[in-house]
């Protein structure tokens, strides 16, 4: 028990020690040390007095209080843990002075009870009806039965004997039925008509079958086929010969169209390593876009815009963070004017990026669809502006990593 107690109180001294050489080694300045240690000291108390969950909320509870102090999260969780190794010691040895006094004072198994428990062991061995001497008798009552020579162990070999020989017999004994299994074996493995063969063979007949020039698949897919067309052609000949002369989609209206061609060309912004996104409402710039190179007389049939973001951090410890509201990315050109000439590019909607507290996760591309087609707006070769109108997150800050505009022109 001195060597228990001698324990306990080194582990409660080196506890300090061990703390304070940690926060050397992550670089922790003295003066932040001391929050740190206090940190320390009110754990290893709750350690003490509580167990379990209650002791698991306590800590909980404790780590938040010294995070809102500004202390750093996980140089908490590394004391925690140095905390609770020093605990589980000091736990340990209390429980263990305490355990043994109460077992010896034990009015059940203490050494008193054990001692009354002797005398009685020792008053059964004695018993004249179920003691040593008339266990005794009962095994030599036993050993007698196992003499026997009918069903004695003698009697039991002797039956043995007699199903080894069995066992063994030339006719059908196990090594008899062994040649047989062994002849069936040899012909489930013939090479001519075996299971590999028949195998072989099968696999043929099933290759041929499901062949994709000739197989049943395709014959079937054939006949489809030649019906499905015999039936088109018979009612287009019969129902649609009009369609061929028809002003809007006839052959020579097909003509003009098929010879107007679309060509698409795609513009990228410079990248913005960060945007922050804030609680507050308000207006939040993305970076500009420039288009050159459309031909002279072009018209645009499709202009819509895309936001690419490498990644999406909560920056903020205190909850999940996310979208809050509907809200808008909108564009308009560098020579007009915000709330006059811009239009919506991108719809964003409630709850959009959600991301955990203090959690990086991998980013995301959204584009505008063919309800928020800009080509009003993009009209030709210059500078687009475009931002986040009234941007609003749950939490300060939602934060943007190495953000990049595309907007693809489609044109003839």
């Amino acid at each position: 028990m001195a060597t228990l107690l001698e324990d306990w109180l080194t582990n409660q001294d080196e506890l300090e020690k061990q703390i304070f050489a940690q926060l050397d080694a992550d670089g922790i300045s003295g003066e932040q040390q001391v929050y740190y240690a206090a940190f320390a000291r009110r754990l290893f108390s709750t350690c003490l007095r509580f167990w379990d969950e209650t002791y698991e909320k306590e800590k909980t509870s404790l780590k938040t209080e010294f995070v809102l102090r500004g202390l750093d999260p996980s140089e908490l969780e590394t004391i925690i843990a140095i905390c609770d190794d020093k605990c589980k010691v000091v736990r340990g040895i209390v429980v263990t002075l305490q355990d043994i006094e109460d077992k010896l004072d034990n009015a059940t198994w203490g050494l008193a009870a054990l001692k009354a428990l002797i005398d009685m062991i020792e008053a059964k061995l004695d018993d004249p009806t179920s003691g040593l001497a008339n266990l005794k008798s009962l095994i030599d009552d036993l050993e007698d039965k196992l003499d026997n020579g009918t069903y004695g162990l003698a009697a039991l070999k002797a039956l043995i004997d007699a199903l080894e020989a069995k066992l063994d017999d030339g006719t059908t004994g196990l090594a008899a039925l062994k040649a047989l299994l062994d002849a069936i074996e040899a012909k489930l493995d013939d090479g001519t008509y075996g299971l590999a063969a028949l195998k072989v063979l099968l696999d043929a007949l099933e290759d041929k079958l499901d062949d994709p020039d000739y197989g049943l698949a395709e014959i079937k897919d054939e006949v489809e086929a030649i019906a499905a067309r015999c039936l088109l052609i018979y009612g287009t000949v019969i129902a649609n010969y009009n369609l061929l002369t028809d002003a809007s989609y006839g052959l020579s209206a097909l003509e003009t169209k098929l010879s107007r061609k679309i060509s698409c060309l795609t513009y990228l912004s410079v990248i913005d390593d960060v945007i922050d996104l804030p609680a507050a409402a308000a207006d939040t710039n993305l970076p500009d876009v420039v288009i050159s190179g459309l031909p002279a007389g072009a018209t645009l049939d499709k202009v819509l815009v895309f936001l690419v973001v490498r990644a999406i951090e909560n920056t903020n410890a205190g909850g999940s963070n996310a979208i809050e509201g509907a809200q808008n990315i909108r564009i308009k050109k560098s020579t007009g004017a915000w709330g006059v000439d811009d239009i919506i590019a991108i719809a964003l909607t409630d709850n959009m990026w959600s991301v955990a507290a203090s959690t990086r996760e991998f980013g995301d591309v959204i584009g505008g669809d063919d309800a928020h087609d800009v080509k009003s707006e993009v009209d030709g070769n210059a500078t687009y502006n475009l931002r986040f109108e009234d941007a609003n997150v749950d939490l300060d800050f939602l934060r943007l990593n190495d953000v990049q505009v595309l907007i693809k022109v489609w044109y003839h």
